[in-house]
């Protein structure tokens, strides 16, 4: 049997979007943009194939908050597979008060606008790994944590 790799969909120099298994996996390396974010939003519909999957969202340091027109195109993404989606984990991989600061905010944000699926944030790729795999334990092929954190954590370090 072969090792699931990923799959990349659509790539530049400021994000990474691709799919393992039932989980699309987001990377941004540069302050995401509208036109990045519709790229991104056209591609959800194929990482289900027409079933469930979850979603990794990665936020590295040089990113900064994004506008209005940019949480729009997402917007959009999200309602249109909102019946096949899983659950949404965001790693903001900022350090130190302000990064504690923008996960706390990000956490609250998901909560008051009280999403129809799961949606965690967190510090490490490792925790949210940990949380995907069991919301992706059903869908085929599997997906464990170390196999996303395994596939994950080399990008990284790629702009």
């Amino acid at each position: 049997m072969s090792q699931l790799s990923l799959e990349v969909l659509v790539e530049d120099d400021g994000f990474l979007f691709g799919r393992l298994g039932a989980l699309g996996v987001l990377v941004w390396f540069k302050t995401p943009t509208a036109y990045r974010a519709e790229q991104v939003s056209e591609h959800f519909a194929s990482i289900g194939r027409g079933h469930d999957f979850a979603l990794l969202t990665v936020v590295t340091p040089p990113c900064a908050p994004v506008g209005p027109d940019v949480r729009s195109a997402f917007d959009e993404g999200i309602r249109d597979s909102r019946e096949t989606l899983l659950g949404i984990a965001t790693v903001i991989q900022v350090k130190g008060v302000f990064g504690g600061l923008t996960r706390t905010i990000a956490r609250t944000m998901s909560i008051i606008t009280r999403a129809p699926y799961p949606n965690n944030v967190y510090s490490t790729v490792s925790d949210a790994a940990e949380w995907l795999s069991s919301l992706i334990e059903q869908c085929a092929p599997a997906v464990t944590a170390q196999l996303i954190v395994d596939t994950i954590s080399p990008r990284l370090t790629e702009p």
